[in-house]
């Protein structure tokens, strides 16, 4: 691991001066002998801070009004390999849907061999407001339920809840894209954009090059330490910006740890492998990424292939489909002051019970599920109960009869 001192990071507002480099390598060959060529093609992309390159890749994005993308998700790892199809992201600039296949496990067989499952995770993103929905993919849609098989349901990974607006963070409409620039998530603080993260924390371009295909390529070295939090956070990212293809994040090497005793290190790599242009705007097509802790070779890994994207353009929309299935148990998540309330979702898309404590839930849950799915059982019961009170107040009576007559 490099060295994270203040030496290390130069102010984020420094230039890279085009003289500068073009003397000081003039200089090199002329120390070394002579009789080297030097290859100063890189000019435009390397006179540009810090603040210039990111906010050219923002401006990328932000200049796409609206986009859909189609797409498949491969899987590697050491207990499973498996193709995830028909993943989608679409974005209209102010609000965004996922619909991610992703592997879970929440049993073992009998050799303890973890059984995985293929879930569905649809996220919807409305102006702040963050929506999510887990179900295995085989049952996805689901449009309804039953009430009482929310126990059964919780434990085969079923799963819905929202953070209200202002109550989470970073949520941008671009956070669960399959695009590189999902590492934004990861921050702990509101970073929305690539310009607000450098703005954030301390940032300097490390090195300027071209690539095999001839592209510019401009590395930006970022030391995001983030105190006081337990989950993984990125304490240092290395960002490439592809200044030929739209000013696209064209890798990132991402070291994450967790705090305290058993603290755990590590590295994330994701590269873009291919672009698309359409209407003249650069979009990563193909990237692979790794999860490891200093050996790829035994990492996790994961490729995206886009199949179709449309951007800017007239398509039909799956933004206002989004829906929470009726009688699903919804939890609605505050941060702010850590606490949550529980819904029963309704058929109008709408809470049609609201639980401020889990008790009540519990109590309407074991009235509408266990009183009703024993009827029989607890009219026994009820009669069994009089019986015994019937018989203790015969006993009372007679009781009260023989000391009576002994007087």
């Amino acid at each position: 691991m490099f060295s994270c001192g203040a030496n290390y990071y130069m102010d984020m507002s420094s230039k890279i001066s085009l003289k500068k480099l073009v003397l000081t390598s003039l200089l090199i060959v002329s120390l070394a002998g002579g009789g080297a060529v030097v290859n100063f093609g890189f000019v435009f992309a390397s006179e540009l801070s810090v603040n210039e390159l990111v906010r050219k890749h923002d401006e990328h994005w932000e200049s796409i009004n609206s986009i859909q993308m189609f797409y498949t998700k491969h899987w590697k790892s050491s207990v499973v390999s498996r193709s995830l199809p028909n993943c989608y992201w679409e974005s209209d600039g102010k609000r965004s849907r996922a619909i991610v296949m992703s592997l879970d496990s929440f049993s073992a067989n009998k050799n303890g061999n973890p059984i995985v499952t293929e879930m569905c995770e649809d996220v919807f993103c409305d102006n702040g407001v963050l929506y999510r929905l887990t179900v295995p993919r085989d049952k996805y849609p689901l449009k309804e339920i039953q009430l009482c098989d929310y126990v059964s349901l919780k434990e085969e990974g079923y799963h819905a809840s929202f953070v209200p607006e202002g109550g989470t963070k970073g949520t941008d409409v671009r956070m669960y894209s399959p695009l590189p620039t999902y590492f934004l998530v990861h921050t702990e603080e509101a970073v929305k954009t690539l310009l607000e993260l450098v703005n954030k924390y301390p940032s300097r371009i490390v090195s300027t090059q071209k690539n095999d295909l001839g592209d510019d390529i401009v590395e930006i070295a970022i030391e995001c330490n983030v105190d006081g939090h337990e989950h993984f956070v990125p304490w240092k990212m290395n960002v490439f910006i592809n200044a030929s293809k739209g000013y696209n994040i064209d890798s990132i090497r991402e070291w994450t740890k967790t705090k305290g005793v058993f603290a755990i290190e590590l590295i994330a790599e994701r590269d873009v492998k291919k672009y698309v242009e359409i209407d003249g705007n650069w979009i990563p097509y193909h990237w692979e990424s790794v999860l490891h802790n200093g050996d790829p070779s035994v990492g996790i890994h994961s490729s995206f292939v886009v199949e179709h994207c449309r951007i800017n353009d007239t398509f039909e929309s799956y933004l206002e489909s989004f829906r929470f299935p009726t009688n699903f148990v919804v939890y609605e998540l505050i941060p702010r002051n850590r606490s949550r309330i529980i819904h029963i979702w309704g058929p109008n898309n709408q809470p049609a019970h609201s639980f401020d404590e889990t008790l009540k839930f519990m109590e309407f849950f074991s009235n509408e599920c266990i009183m009703r799915e024993r009827p029989q059982e607890h009219k026994h019961l009820a009669f069994r109960i009089t019986l015994v009170i019937f018989g203790l107040i015969m006993i009372a009576i007679a009781l009260y009869r023989l000391y009576a007559k002994d007087k």
